[in-house]
């Protein structure tokens, strides 16, 4: 009886490592996510602002 007790809570113990380690991995994985979104928005505005240098140095040299 003692025995089963210890083996299930040692199955128990098990259970919640692995439940820990998919909950790491999924936080992690959202971490990631928002680095990339954060990073596409950054280079977004990167191009936009390049763009509009460009814009505004090509309306710069036409004659008027």
């Amino acid at each position: 009886m003692l025995n089963e007790a210890v083996d299930h809570a040692l199955h128990e113990v098990q259970a919640a490592r692995r439940d820990l380690t998919l909950t790491t991995f999924c936080v992690r994985q959202a971490e990631a996510r928002c680095r990339l979104d954060r990073a596409k928005a950054s280079l977004a505005d990167l191009k936009q602002s390049r763009n509009h240098d460009w814009a505004s140095h090509d309306n710069a040299s036409i004659p008027r």
